[in-house]
């Protein structure tokens, strides 16, 4: 295939996708899922009444494992209500995500010229084919707003002078939306640490991660007097469901962590080693 005709690929896949998603948008409205009322509850009471709470005076309870969306939605909540806000913003982190994939598929490829365009295009096919992305994106949850932190990530970890303590900053905000995204950028450090890269520099970032995971997790304690979401105990699991989950995020299979999120999320950390 031709330089030319790679370029006019790319150019398809990415318009493919911002169609696909703009119709989805548009097909999906008023429809959220359940659970994604349960956050929107809490984002209607920390707007109206300052309270990140489900239930008014009663003692908070994390009952949301996606804290860090709804802290997002809470600002756009005071000019709209709960569920109009969390519309928009997935729009907006669909169209961030439908940016950056491209962005990075040609920074990746780089150095292969000759295939950098149909490299640059494959994950944006995967996007316009991707049922789940769409669905949860903008049905109220944090699919898309994950998926372009994570993204956000490889972008600031792929700079020729990457800002190393904004790194850090990105990967625990990805940590207080999903708390298991918090092993993604100790993972990247851990695979750049045994190349030999920049200590002092990796040392800035995991700096910046700890403090930040340290104040999310203070107050996280001072309001709701634990560490963790309530959420996570409430779903009980076994070691051996983590390796089965583990492996269907690899294969990109969970109905919860879908294409493009797990291809790429897999790709990324294969990448940035």
């Amino acid at each position: 295939m031709t330089a030319a005709a790679e370029r006019r690929l790319a150019v398809v896949a990415f318009a493919l996708a911002a169609w696909w998603l703009g119709a989805a948008a548009v097909g999906y409205w008023p429809e959220f899922m359940d659970d994604a009322f349960i956050g929107l509850r809490y984002v209607r009471h920390l707007a109206e009444h300052g309270a990140f709470v489900f239930n008014l005076g009663r003692p908070p309870v994390e009952g949301v494992t996606n804290a860090g969306w709804l802290l997002a939605l809470a600002p756009f909540a005071l000019a709209l209500p709960a569920h109009v806000a969390a519309m928009v913003a997935g729009i907006a982190c669909a169209g961030a995500v439908l940016v950056l994939l491209p962005l990075l598929g040609l920074r990746f490829a780089a150095a292969r010229v000759e295939e950098r365009w149909a490299i640059a295009a494959a994950p944006v096919l995967l996007l316009a084919v991707g049922f789940e992305f769409a669905y949860f994106t903008f049905a109220g949850m944090e699919t898309g707003f994950l998926a372009a932190l994570l993204l956000a990530m490889a972008w600031l970890a792929g700079r020729a002078a990457p800002p190393w303590r904004a790194l850090g900053l990105v990967g625990a905000a990805a940590f207080l939306v999903r708390p298991e995204a918090a092993l993604v950028l100790p993972l990247w450090l851990a695979l750049r640490a045994s190349a030999r890269d920049a200590p002092r520099d990796l040392a800035r970032t995991a700096l910046a991660f700890v403090l930040a995971v340290a104040a999310i997790e203070s107050a996280r304690l001072a309001w709701f007097g634990d560490l963790l979401p309530n959420t996570v105990r409430a779903k009980p699991t076994e070691p051996a469901l983590w390796l089965f989950n583990a492996w269907g995020l690899l294969e990109a299979r969970l109905e919860l962590v879908p294409l493009p999120l797990a291809g790429m999320l897999a790709l990324l950390i294969t990448l940035l080693a």
